[in-house]
C-alpha cells in the first residue's frame, strides 16, 4: 500500500534468457505481450505503461504512462517460459496487487448553514488535520472566514469555536466540523459566510497533503429571523412599543406567543433617580393578550424610583431561545434595542442644612438649601431667581411671631444651591426660627410642594472680659475682676495656671523694665481653684517702680482661660494703662559720657546726666586731681543736667563730677554720686595710652600739612602734666613738647615687647667692624627699632643725626633695664635712608625687635635679630625644615657665615615641576642664624623644594605638604 504515483516494477534474472521455442534471446520488443497492468484486477482497465530492458544479467522495469490514480488499486501480472543459454528452461508467473497513495489535497464537498443560525456545517471529501503527520485537530487559526452583511441586520459574525457534530472538541481526522457562530444581531436572511483555508498549510489530509489556499466553500446564507427595528416610549415611562422587522413567537413550532420572561430590560442609571426596574406585563399595541405572531408588542415595566430624565434603558431577548420569528428562527441575544432615553417624571427635590432643635449652633453659620435639578415657578413657567425665592423664606427670632432677622440670599450653580446667611452675625444664645415654603417645579413641570421648617439655637460664643482692676499702694499686687466666674479648663473645670496671664510693663525711660508675676491667688491669698470672679497677680520688679512707668495686663491667643460653656478668652489687652505708684529716689541712670573716659585737652567736652525721674533740686561740684580747677558750665533740664567741661586742661590729669544731693517731685533724696573722667597724655593722639611712633608719624603729617588742630605747644608745667597753649603755628615748641613728653614716657613706661613674630623680610643691615648701619628703604615711613642687652652701661651709641624737613627720629637709652628705642617718622617723598650706630669694643650679644609701616601705617617689616654675637658662623647652612610633613606652617633655619665683603642671600620655594613658588629671603643679611616660617595655606599638597643660596654655595631640601 501507499505505492507512489509513477512507481517503476522492476524484474531481475541472474543469467540472459531465451525462448526455448526458436532459442532466440529474448528483447524488449518481445516482452509488452508478457506483462499485464490493469486497475482492480484482471478484468480491470488497462493502464498504459513504458518498458525498460537491459542484458547481462536482464532487468525488466515498467512504469506507467501517467500516474496512477490516487487510492487506487493496481493488479499486475508477468506470465512466460524462458531458457537460459544451455536450453534449460522454466515457467515463470509473477503477479501481485498494490494499492496507490493518497496524493490529492483534500477538498470541501459543501457547507450548509444551521436552522437557527447558531453554525455552519463544512463537509471535506476526507478527514483533515491541523498537522502534516496526520496529528491535531483544527482550530479557529486554521480557518478563515468573510462575513457579507450585503445590507442585512446583523452587522457581523465571529466564529466563536470549532466542533464535532455532536458539540463536542475537534480531536482531528474528522470529515465534518460545525464552525459555531456569534452573531451581533438578528439576520435579515442576505448575509452570507464564505470559507476557506488560512493558507496553504493549514488543513492536511491523512497523508500529509495540504488543502490549497484557494479552496473555499460556496457562500452560506444566513436564515433571515426577527429583529426591533424601531421602539416609542411613552411619556408616562409606563411601557415602551417595540417594532420587529416580521411577527414573532414563544416556541420554533410558532404555537406560543412571547411570555413576559422572554425580555430583560437592562437600566443604567447615568445618576439618574431610578435604578431598579421589573417588567410587569406583555400585549399587543391595543393593550390585549397576545396570541403569537405579531410584530408589534407593548411591554409594560415599573421602577424603583421615579425616572428624572438621565437614565437609559435596553431591551433584549432573555435567551437565545426566548424569541422566534414566525419562520422558527430563533432570536440572538445580542438582538439588542438602541439605547431608550427615560422621561423625567422626577420633580425638584429639596435638602436644608439645619436640625430642628439644634443647639450650640454657630453665629455665623449660613442655611443652605441644596436641589436636585433647576427650579421653575409653576404659575410662570419660568426659572425661579434670587428674589423670587426670598419671598418663600422666614428668619425670625425666637418663634414665627418674633422680629425679623435681615438677610441674604445666594443662588449658586444648576442645580441650584440656596444659602441664607443673616447680615448681622446672631446675638449669642439666640433662638432663630426658620422656614422655607414653596410649589415649585422642574423644567419638565413636574410640580411639588416644599415646606421646610426648624428652630435652632445660637451658641454662647462670648469670652469672658475683665470689668476692672486694683493695683496695691506699694505695687506689689494687681487684682483683675472678670465679667464671669472663669477656669481653666473648657470643662468648668479647674483653675487657671500662673502663665495664662501676662503684664506688660513700659518703662517710658525709667530702669524699671521688667515685671514678673509671681504667682496667681485669690484676692485672700488662698489658692485658685476655679471659678473665681476676682484674680490678684503678685508682683516682682528688677528695680524700685519710679513712677513713670506703666502697665497693661494681656492675654495671648490660645489662652487656657474659659467661661462655664467653654468660651475661650482670646489673645488681647484685657486691661486699661496702669500708671506705677513712684517709690524710687532720684539716681542717674544715663550718662552721654562713661566713667574713666577721655577729656580731649583742647577741646569742649559736653557731658549730660540723665536722671532716672524729674528732679526737684540738686547740688554738683567739678574738680580735678593735678589742675587748681576745671572751668565748665550747665544746663539742666527737668530730668537731667548737661555739663560743659572747657579747655585748657591738664595733660595726664583727672576731673571728678561730684553730685552731693538729688532731690525729685516726691521729696525723695539719695546718697552721694561721683565720676571721674582721665584727659590724655599730650601727643597721644590716637587715644591708646601709649606714645610711640604711631603719634610722632601723626604729628610729622599733620605739621607738613598745617593741621593747627594737631598742635602741641607752647606749653606750661612740666610733664607729663603740661597744659598747652597753642599759637597757631609748628614750630621747634611743639616738637620739644612731643619729645619730652615721649622721653618722660619711655623713661615712666618704656619696655622692650619681645614680638619675634616676622613680616616681610628680615631687617636690612650692613655691620663693619664697629659700625651698624639699619638701611631704610623707600616703603618704610615709620616705625621703631629696640634693642635689648644686658643690664649696665649702652653696648652702643646712636649715631648724632640732624633731623630734615618733614622727619623727626628721637631716640632714648636705658642701660639700667638693659633697653634702647629709636621712633622715628617720615612724610612726603621719601627715599632710601639710614640709621647708624657705633658698637663699643666689648663684644655683647644684642637683640634688635622693629616695627615699620607704610604711609598708611599698614605693617611691612616686623621681626627680631641679634648682632654682634660672640660666636657666628663660618659656613653657609640650611638645617632640615620642622616639622617636615607639615600643614600649614614649616620653620626653615639657616646660617649666614662672615665674609668680608656683603653678600645677597636667597631663600627660594619651588614645586616638583621646578617653578618658583615663594620667595622668602632676597636681599643683603648679617652674620648669624636665622628661623624663617613658610605660611603654605594658598598652596596644594605635595612635594616642594627650599633653595638657599648665598653668592655662589647653593643648598636645597625637600619639605612635604600634607593638608
Amino acid at each position: 500500500s501507499n505505492v507512489f504515483e509513477l512507481d517503476t516494477i522492476t524484474i531481475s534474472f541472474n543469467e540472459n534468457i531465451y525462448f526455448p521455442a526458436t532459442g532466440n534471446q529474448v528483447t524488449i520488443g518481445d516482452l509488452a505481450p508478457l506483462i499485464t497492468l490493469k486497475y482492480d484486477n484482471n478484468l480491470g482497465e488497462d493502464i498504459p505503461f513504458l518498458l525498460n530492458y537491459v542484458n547481462n544479467p536482464p532487468v525488466i522495469s515498467f512504469y506507467p504512462a501517467v500516474s496512477y490514480e490516487s487510492e487506487s488499486t493496481i493488479y499486475f501480472r508477468f506470465v512466460s517460459t524462458f531458457q537460459d543459454e544451455n536450453e534449460n528452461p522454466d515457467n515463470y508467473d509473477f503477479n501481485a496487487t498494490f494499492t496507490v497513495r493518497d496524493y490529492l489535497p483534500p477538498e470541501i464537498d459543501s457547507s450548509a448553514i444551521s436552522p437557527v443560525n447558531s453554525y455552519v456545517s463544512i463537509l471535506f471529501n476526507e478527514g483533515v488535520y491541523a498537522n502534516d503527520n496526520s496529528s491535531g485537530a483544527l482550530d479557529i487559526s486554521d480557518l478563515d472566514y468573510v462575513y457579507s452583511v450585503n445590507g442585512g441586520n446583523c452587522d457581523f459574525a465571529s466564529v466563536i469555536s470549532l466542533t464535532k457534530v455532536n458539540g463536542s472538541a475537534l480531536e482531528g481526522g474528522e470529515a465534518t466540523i460545525r464552525a459555531q457562530l456569534e452573531l451581533s444581531g438578528s439576520a435579515s436572511g442576505v448575509e452570507t459566510l464564505v470559507f476557506s483555508p488560512v493558507n496553504s498549510s493549514s488543513i492536511f489530509d491523512e497523508f500529509g497533503n495540504a488543502m490549497l489556499s484557494s479552496v473555499q466553500t460556496d457562500p452560506v446564507t444566513l436564515l433571515p429571523s426577527a429583529y426591533i427595528e424601531a421602539h416609542s416610549l411613552a411619556d408616562s415611562n409606563e411601557f415602551v412599543d417595540l417594532y420587529f422587522s416580521v411577527g414573532v413567537y414563544g416556541n420554533s413550532i410558532q404555537t406560543q406567543p412571547l411570555y413576559l420572561s422572554a425580555l430583560t430590560i437592562s437600566l443604567f442609571p447615568n445618576g439618574g433617580s431610578a435604578t431598579g426596574v421589573t417588567p410587569t406585563n406583555l400585549t399587543d399595541l391595543d393593550n390585549n393578550v397576545l396570541l403569537g405572531g405579531e410584530d408589534s408588542i407593548r411591554l409594560f415595566m415599573d421602577f424603583n424610583n421615579l425616572p428624572s430624565g438621565q437614565e437609559k434603558i435596553y431591551i433584549s431577548p432573555t435567551t437565545p431561545y426566548s424569541i422566534y420569528s414566525y419562520s422558527g428562527i430563533p432570536v440572538p441575544t445580542s438582538e439588542i434595542s438602541d439605547s431608550i432615553q427615560l422621561s423625567d417624571q422626577l420633580p425638584p427635590m429639596g435638602d436644608d442644612s439645619i436640625e430642628d432643635g439644634a443647639t450650640e449652633v454657630n453665629q455665623g453659620d449660613s442655611l443652605t438649601l441644596i436641589f436636585s435639578e433647576d427650579l421653575y415657578i409653576p404659575q410662570t413657567g419660568e426659572i425661579a431667581t434670587e428674589s423670587d425665592l426670598a419671598e418663600f423664606i422666614t428668619l425670625r427670632l425666637d418663634d414665627s411671631s418674633g422680629a425679623d432677622i435681615p438677610f441674604t440670599l445666594i443662588m449658586d450653580g444648576s442645580p441650584p444651591t440656596l444659602t441664607i446667611k443673616p447680615v448681622e452675625t446672631y446675638s449669642s444664645e439666640a433662638v432663630i426660627y426658620y422656614t422655607f415654603n414653596a410649589v415649585l417645579a422642574d423644567v419638565n413641570g413636574n410640580e411639588i410642594e416644599i415646606n421646610f421648617v426648624a428652630s435652632f439655637t445660637i451658641q454662647d460664643y462670648l469670652a469672658p472680659a475683665v470689668d476692672s482692676s486694683a493695683l496695691a499702694l506699694d505695687n506689689s499686687y494687681l487684682d483683675i475682676m472678670f465679667d464671669e466666674e472663669i477656669y481653666g479648663t473648657d470643662q468648668e473645670l479647674g483653675a487657671i495656671s500662673n502663665n495664662t496671664i501676662q503684664l506688660e510693663l513700659f518703662n517710658n525711660g525709667s530702669v524699671t523694665d521688667t515685671v514678673i508675676i509671681t504667682s496667681l491667688t485669690r484676692t485672700d491669698s488662698n489658692f485658685l481653684i476655679g471659678g473665681e470672679t476676682n484674680i490678684r497677680m503678685n508682683l516682682e520688679y528688677n528695680s524700685t517702680p519710679s513712677g513713670d512707668e506703666t502697665v497693661v495686663v494681656t492675654v495671648e491667643n490660645g489662652v487656657e482661660i474659659y467661661d462655664g460653656p467653654g468660651n475661650q478668652m482670646s489673645g488681647q489687652t484685657i486691661t486699661d494703662t496702669i500708671p506705677l505708684y513712684d517709690i524710687l529716689p532720684p539716681s542717674v541712670d544715663n550718662i552721654s559720657v562713661p566713667i574713666d573716659s577721655f577729656i580731649i585737652l583742647m577741646e569742649n567736652t559736653p557731658i549730660t546726666y540723665s536722671f532716672n525721674e524729674k528732679v526737684d533740686s540738686l547740688e554738683f561740684t567739678v574738680t580735678a586731681t593735678v589742675a587748681d580747677s576745671v572751668n565748665f558750665d550747665s544746663t539742666r533740664s527737668d530730668s537731667a543736667i548737661e555739663i560743659i567741661l572747657q579747655p585748657p586742661f591738664t595733660s595726664f590729669d583727672s576731673i571728678t563730677v561730684y553730685f552731693s544731693y538729688i532731690q525729685d517731685e516726691a521729696g525723695l533724696s539719695t546718697v552721694d554720686i561721683a565720676y571721674t573722667y582721665v584727659t590724655p597724655m599730650l601727643g597721644d593722639y590716637n587715644l591708646d595710652s601709649t606714645l610711640s611712633f604711631i603719634d610722632l608719624d601723626t604729628l610729622v603729617n599733620k605739621w607738613k600739612d598745617k593741621d593747627f588742630n594737631f598742635e602741641l605747644g607752647p606749653v606750661i608745667g612740666e610733664a607729663p602734666h603740661f597744659v598747652s597753649t597753642p599759637d597757631s603755628k609748628f614750630d621747634i615748641e611743639d616738637g620739644m613738647a612731643f619729645v619730652r613728653m615721649w622721653s618722660w614716657y619711655q623713661k615712666t613706661y618704656g619696655e622692650i615687647i619681645q614680638d619675634t613674630v616676622m613680616v616681610g623680610r628680615p631687617l636690612e643691615m650692613i655691620q663693619n667692624d664697629n659700625d651698624l648701619l639699619i638701611i631704610l628703604d623707600k616703603q618704610v615711613h615709620a616705625g621703631q627699632i629696640q634693642f635689648s642687652y644686658e643690664i649696665g652701661e649702652s653696648p652702643f651709641q646712636f649715631g648724632h643725626r640732624q633731623n630734615k624737613n618733614g622727619e623727626l627720629f628721637i631716640t632714648n637709652q636705658d642701660p639700667g633695664k638693659g633697653y634702647s628705642i629709636l621712633e622715628f617718622a617720615r612724610t612726603g617723598e621719601v627715599v632710601k635712608d639710614t640709621i647708624s650706630l657705633k658698637i663699643k669694643n666689648e663684644i655683647q650679644d644684642i637683640a634688635i625687635f622693629y616695627k615699620l609701616v607704610d604711609k598708611n601705617k599698614a605693617v611691612v617689616y616686623k621681626g627680631a635679630m641679634n648682632v654682634n654675637s660672640p660666636i657666628l658662623p663660618t659656613q653657609m647652612a640650611l638645617y632640615p625644615a620642622y616639622p617636615n610633613p607639615f600643614n600649614p606652617i614649616a620653620t626653615i633655619r639657616f646660617d649666614i657665615p662672615e665674609v668680608e665683603t656683603q653678600i645677597i642671600a636667597t631663600l627660594h620655594i619651588y614645586d616638583i615641576r621646578g617653578r618658583l613658588v615663594e620667595t622668602l629671603v632676597n636681599g643683603s643679611m648679617l652674620p648669624g642664624t636665622y628661623a624663617i616660617q613658610w605660611q603654605a595655606d594658598g598652596f596644594a599638597s605635595g612635594m616642594y623644594f627650599a633653595r638657599l643660596r648665598y653668592g655662589k654655595e647653593m643648598k636645597t631640601q625637600k619639605i612635604l605638604l600634607l593638608k
